[in-house]
């Protein structure tokens, strides 16, 4: 299943419960994901914690995920024990709930404008070089 084209950094897809996604806006990090209702993703599952891990960006860029302590973790079935860099399409399993992670979609600028000015300036050549065929001819 592959993101949906939203405006956001990034998503997480609880995969047991139907594809629900958590967009992540940038001013929503750090992400806690867990149990207790301060979290941004929470989760009320068997074996999730109060805090169990944090979603953050990473100081080079990319996103970081760093568990909390003594809470068990796994990344595509690795287990997580200090903070990881995510991929595209990585599965994190917090407690028994699994989370795909995805990327958001980039926003492409509006190229409104340009177009005009590009097709504009296409119809001023084609006038002078009909005009030009007209007036050498």
């Amino acid at each position: 299943m592959a993101a949906q084209n939203v405006d956001c950094l990034a998503q997480l897809t609880i995969l047991s419960d139907n594809g629900k996604r958590h967009n992540l806006e940038a001013n929503h990090f750090p992400v806690l994901i867990g149990r207790d209702a301060k979290c941004g993703v929470q989760l009320k599952a068997k074996g999730v914690w109060k805090r169990h891990v944090m979603l953050d960006l990473g100081k080079e860029g990319g996103f970081v995920l760093r568990p909390e302590k003594d809470a068990s973790t796994l990344i595509n079935n690795e287990s997580l024990k200090s903070a990881r860099r995510l991929r595209n399409g990585d599965i994190i399993s917090v407690g028994s709930v699994k989370l795909q992670f995805w990327l958001g979609r980039p926003r492409q600028r509006s190229m409104e404008g340009r177009e005009l000015v590009f097709w504009l300036m296409m119809y001023v050549i084609l006038v002078v070089q009909a005009w030009l065929i007209w007036r050498l001819g």
